[in-house]
């Protein structure tokens, strides 16, 4: 658990490669334009909730932006090694996959930073 904030983000920066739960690290390996991969999971009783509850396709919020799968998603019971470990691969092997992240991760960014809302609103607003 790195605590010093200027560590994080030079250690986020330096990544060749994330693996992320789902939440706020997700936006912070964006503003470096880190590759990632999100996974999540939980309890089966609180996984039976969520998926009562929450209605998103994506969890990750750069997916939700878009409204496609950018950034791999290995959600609850497809969260297994073998998932993770051949998307692994497939992104330290292919620059374009990588590059593909990357390219929407420069858009997400322009897309926040530049639109004269709040961040939370585009998203927002985006869901519903």
């Amino acid at each position: 658990i790195i605590t010093d904030f200027k560590n994080k983000q030079q250690i986020l920066n330096d990544s060749f490669l994330a693996v992320a739960s789902s939440g706020s690290v997700t936006l912070e390996l964006c503003k470096f334009k880190t590759p990632t991969i999100v996974v999540y999971d939980t309890h089966i009783i609180t996984r039976l909730i969520i998926k009562l509850f929450v209605k998103v396709k994506y969890a990750s919020i750069m997916n939700i932006m878009f409204n496609k799968e950018i950034i791999p998603e290995f959600l609850f019971e497809k969260f297994k090694y073998i998932n993770l470990t051949k998307q692994i691969n497939k992104l330290v092997k292919s620059k374009k996959e990588r590059k593909i992240q990357e390219n929407y991760m420069n858009k997400f960014s322009k897309l926040m930073l530049n639109r004269g809302a709040k961040p939370s609103k585009i998203i927002v607003d985006k869901i519903f």
